[in-house]
């Protein structure tokens, strides 16, 4: 197969025609923050290493291999509400006032390396646990519950029919 020279990639929020060698497989939503500027290929996650290959291009998590710094926040317990919802999901995480991540303030960020989850923001927490646990679809219902904890019955209710 020959790599095509341009591809469709959305650039701060626009899709463009753009060169291929410069495009980004979107594989980590938590760094889309620090892809200012840069072409991104969105994926499915299962699907994003695969993309990457056939365009022969690099991985956001590739071009962003970012961590946060051990000792920074303060570990919490995620509810048992949400850890219901999110059987994957860690049981802790770290809760920062702000988080800052390459220069660049973020609502959250999942460690590749120690699988440490960091948020600074309740809707970063969700999302964060969300992805953990290999439920983005669940991130809205895990804000939900987070802000509100009441909802569980609620929100397990509308699942019957999932």
């Amino acid at each position: 197969m020959t790599v095509p020279d341009d591809v469709r990639a959305v650039v701060d929020g626009d899709v463009q025609l753009g060169d291929a060698t410069d495009a980004l497989v979107a594989d980590a939503p938590d760094l889309t923050p620090l892809a200012a500027g840069h072409p991104l290929l969105p994926v499915r996650p299962d699907r994003a290493a695969a993309l990457a290959e056939l365009l022969q291009v690099r991985r956001l998590s590739e071009e962003f291999p970012l961590t946060v710094p051990a000792g920074e926040g303060e570990l919490r317990e995620v509810p048992e509400g949400v850890r219901v919802l999110l059987p994957g999901a860690p049981s802790t995480y770290v809760e920062h006032e702000e988080l800052v991540v390459g220069g660049v303030e973020l609502d959250w960020r999942l460690n590749p390396d120690d699988g440490v989850l960091h948020a600074a923001t309740l809707e970063g927490l969700a999302a964060g646990l969300a992805w953990a646990a290999g439920a983005w679809s669940r991130r809205f219902e895990a804000a939900a519950l987070l802000e509100d904890p009441s909802r569980t019955e609620e929100l397990a209710r509308a699942r019957w029919f999932d």
